[in-house]
């Protein structure tokens, strides 16, 4: 994904799901601002994000490395959560 994003993204041919088993050729045209290609970014459960190919690729190293390095345990945040865990 991320060798992807570093390339330009403009007139890439790409298959476009219609339905399960049904695709179409198409042509990527993604949107411009600031000089720079945009491309949405998955940021949690159904939230997408906006994002230039620089920053895409600056959260996609951070995700990365998140997953490598060590992760401390952490408590669960919601309320049903911190009163089981009181009791």
């Amino acid at each position: 994904a991320k060798r992807t994003l570093e390339e330009p993204l403009t007139e890439k041919p790409v298959m476009v799901p219609i339905t399960t088993k049904g695709f179409f050729s198409g042509t990527l045209k993604p949107s411009i601002k600031d000089g720079q290609e945009q491309v949405l970014v998955k940021m949690g459960s159904g939230h997408l994000v906006e994002l230039d190919r620089s920053q895409a690729i600056d959260h996609l190293d951070g995700r990365i490395q998140s997953l490598l390095s060590p992760s401390v345990a952490t408590a669960p945040t919601n309320g049903k959560a911190k009163e089981s865990l009181s009791s």
